[in-house]
Order: structure tokens, then sequence, then C-alpha cells
């Protein structure tokens, strides 16, 4: 994930690493994207975009190579 080109920082938590990402573009406080990896699991919070999946597809498809369930939740509903 480090390896992106939009990757901006890094949080180690007890029991999380928060990973962001923000295009060039955005200026705002709240980067486009943040990754949160837990004990229990994968934590993707989108703030630029309605469709999940955007500058995710090659996690999708690792998820869904390995056979790897997942729940979306949109709380916006």
């Amino acid at each position: 994930m480090e390896r992106n080109p939009y990757f901006e920082k890094k949080y180690d938590f007890p029991g999380k690493e928060n990973r962001q990402f923000r295009h060039p573009e955005n200026k705002d406080e709240m980067p486009n994207l943040i990754i949160i990896v837990e004990t229990d699991g994968l934590y993707i919070c989108h703030f630029s975009t309605f469709y999940l999946w955007t500058w995710l597809e090659v996690l999708k498809n690792y998820l869904d190579s390995l056979g790897i369930g997942y729940t979306l939740i949109d709380y916006q509903e």
C-alpha cells in the first residue's frame, strides 16, 4: 500500500494500522481514502467517490482470487 503513488501517511495504534491516501489536487482536510487494518478486519473509508472500489480494484481482485468474503457497509444510507 505504501508504494501507491497516492500514499500519504501511516499511523500505528494498538491493534490497528491506519493508512491514508490523497490525490495531488486534494487540498482539503480529509484524504481521499483511509484503510484501517485491525485484528478483526479491514475497514475502508472513501471520502471522494460514491463507488467503493474506485482505486481499489487490485484489492478487490486479490480478495476475490483467494475466496475471502467481505461485506460492504454504506453508512450514508
